[in-house]
């Protein structure tokens, strides 16, 4: 059998079942965690950390005798299979610390087997130096498996396979991938040849601080630019795969067998756009538009590609790449834990993707070819003087640190938690909050108005019609507190409960607005995630709203039929109401909430709102939502409100299945 081909492939299919593992496993974990795009930043950085425990073991391996190598790897790898099938695990009684909690379960559910295919590239690399003079195209094709994966999970696997199932699918094909690994493990010994080995000098410190930086700028940039976006959009594997799928794709142009690296003055070009962007978001930040999307992919793109081409240059000789593979993995894991460790501690908003896309410009800049003669060329200032490009980096953030809210508020409050980064601040009429670039609530600054809600909530709005019909004496449960705007509508004889995963949330509903305090009656809050502490109340609800939102991105485990059938319906009264929230720019969730209604017998309706502002209420906007009822009378008022039967969906979701790629809205500006 050709020597080449098996470790080629082997390789190739550990990367892909790495990825794929990485996919799913953070798939599951969403629903557990509320659903927030900090659970893929926290994820990555676990995943980091495994690799970079695969990479050290790898180096010291490949220092052992064959021998010693061939007993600790074969021994590692029967320990990895008492992990199949892949299922999620927690540990009890940790603290109440989300990352702690994700991190444990990461490395307690499928630690050894990601560690296993961790080491595959970097030992399979070791194995066949010994007989070939370069064994980088192996990188190469680790890197494809990987992009193949990415690729892959989003469109075929997840839409078609069953997360039950995939689990099953996917600890066969680690097995047929150990098998390879075995073989190759067998194969370098009996192929190994006596080579003559030219003492190298050790690598330098400064080389090593080098290849650390360069592997620290993409991961770190990968992480922010990935919740960035997910706060708006939602946090699913499609969203992840893009950028993941583009760090990695630069990482295959740089180290496949003939090299692509970025043309000299490329470096100058992505500078330009880069410092545009942070100029934009150092005067006013704004929400993740498709202009500014597509303008980041090629920000994000072209720096990891600079960046990973110089790492690429920078290699050793093979004698010593498990040791390069070692510092590159550690410089990945500090930059997936600075995001999802020291971000949050530092920074109250969402700023690190553009904090550190300002520390990498320096690295950027080059002088063109042909004007290195040129001595007063517009580059050759920052270029000679080498203090100049990072003194405007440290401008930038600086003007990053005091840039204005995104909606140009007079700020009051700036604080952030796992769950997300919220500000408090006045315009000219109100108050409002801000969940990362999105409005969450509002009060009015005069007395006259503080009781009207405003934004999603107005009065004539679709919840505001729910509302209408909604019995004097009825049980309420809100799922989502946001500034307890929603609060307004309450009667004196209802009973309302709020369910809010962040207790940070709360205290800001509590102490900066008025909302729960000018309510008729008190309401009950329980903190938590709104799907399981539903589960253990034992109230029976007449309406439960769902409008749990983490920026512009729905929680996705809330709709699914599980959520629907286990827990929602069981604490709905027989003539009860279900509405929910599900505005937003990229995702049309109208479909398969139409396949919940039709899969549980429920009257599904759906209002798409878009008001003219009023002198009232200028913050009224433009809002989405679906109603699933039992009761025929106020089904049959609110059609005569304007709400009409929802378009037919594909299939309805559940805790197994949810395809958000087929939910995309084809036209986000037009959304």
């Amino acid at each position: 059998m050709n020597l080449t081909i098996v470790f080629g492939l082997t390789t190739f299919l550990s990367a892909f079942l790495m990825f794929w593992l990485e996919l799913f496993f953070a798939k599951l974990l969403l629903p557990q965690f509320g659903g927030g795009a900090a659970i893929w930043t926290t994820c990555l950085a676990s995943f980091q950390l495994l690799l970079l425990l695969g990479y050290l073991y790898a180096h010291w391996l490949g220092k052992a005798s064959h021998r010693v190598q061939k007993l600790v790897h074969l021994s590692a790898i029967g320990l990895s299979l008492f992990f199949l099938p892949i299922e999620l695990h927690q540990v009890e009684n940790l603290p109440t610390v989300p990352v702690l909690q994700i991190l444990a379960a990461v490395f307690i559910s499928i630690g050894l087997p990601m560690m296993m295919l961790s080491t595959t590239s970097s030992l399979l690399q070791s194995w066949f130096s010994q007989t070939h003079p370069n064994p980088y195209f192996l990188y190469s094709l680790s890197n494809g498996g990987s992009l193949l994966a990415l690729i892959a999970y989003p469109t075929l696997i997840e839409p078609n396979v069953l997360l039950s199932s995939q689990s099953k699918l996917w600890a066969v094909c680690f097995m047929v991938t150990l098998m390879g690994v075995v073989w190759c493990l067998f194969q370098a010994k009996s192929k190994e040849r006596v080579r003559s080995v030219i003492q190298s000098s050790p690598i330098a410190l400064r080389q090593r601080l080098q290849w650390l930086f360069y592997a620290f700028i993409p991961s770190s940039l990968l992480a922010g630019i990935t919740t960035y976006t997910t706060s708006d959009v939602a946090p699913s594997p499609l969203v992840w795969s893009i950028f993941l799928g583009l760090y990695l794709l630069t990482l295959i142009l740089v180290f496949c067998p003939k090299p692509l690296y970025p043309p000299s003055d490329f470096g100058n070009v992505v500078l330009f756009f880069a410092l545009a962007f942070l100029l934009i978001e150092a005067r006013s930040p704004s929400r993740v538009s498709s202009d500014f999307l597509t303008a980041n992919i090629v920000i994000f793109s072209g720096v990891s590609w600079v960046y990973h081409g110089r790492l690429s240059v920078s290699k050793p000789e093979p004698e010593k790449l498990t040791e390069f593979y070692l510092v590159q993995a550690i410089g990945g894991a500090l930059g997936s834990l600075f995001n999802a460790i020291v971000a949050p501690l530092l920074f109250t908003r969402l700023i690190e993707y553009q904090i550190v896309l300002a520390i990498a410009l320096p690295l950027l800049l080059s002088i063109p070819e042909g004007w290195q003669r040129f001595r007063r060329s517009p580059l050759a200032g920052p270029y000679h003087n080498l203090w100049i490009a990072p003194a405007v980096s440290f401008l930038l953030i600086l003007l990053l640190f005091q840039s204005p809210s995104g909606w140009g508020i007079k700020l009051e409050r700036s604080v952030r938690s796992f769950y997300g980064a919220y500000q408090v601040g006045t315009t000219d009429v109100s108050r409002i909050l801000l969940h990362g670039v999105t409005i969450h609530g509002q009060e009015f600054l005069s007395v006259r108005n503080q009781s009207l809600p405003g934004s999603y909530y107005a009065k004539g709005s679709p919840i505001s019609n729910v509302f209408d019909h909604t019995n004097p004496d009825a049980k309420v449960a809100i799922v989502g507190l946001g500034a307890g705007e929603l609060g307004t509508y309450s009667q004196p004889k209802q009973d309302w409960t709020f369910y809010e995963i962040d207790p940070l949330m709360v205290d800001i509903a509590q102490r900066n607005f008025q909302h729960l305090a000018n309510m008729p009656k008190p309401a009950a809050i329980v903190v938590g995630d709104g799907r399981l502490k539903v589960a253990e109340s034992k109230q029976i609800y007449d309406l439960i709203v769902l409008d749990a939102f983490s920026s512009d991105a729905i929680p996705l485990h809330l709709l699914t039929i599980e959520a629907l059938q286990d827990v929602f319906l069981p604490h709905l009264s027989e003539q009860g109401t279900i509405a929910y929230h599900i505005t937003n720019q990229y995702v049309d969730l109208e479909g398969p909430l139409e396949r919940l209604a039709n899969a549980t017998g429920l009257d599904g309706l759906v209002k798409h709102d878009r008001p003219s502002n009023s002198e009232m209420l200028p913050f009224s906007t433009a809002t989405d939502w679906v109603v699933l009822t039992r009761n025929p009378v106020v089904s049959g008022a609110l059609r005569g409100d304007g709400w009409r039967s929802m378009k037919v969906g594909a299939m309805a979701w559940s805790d197994d299945f949810t395809n958000l790629y087929g939910s995309l809205k084809r036209n986000a500006k037009k959304a």
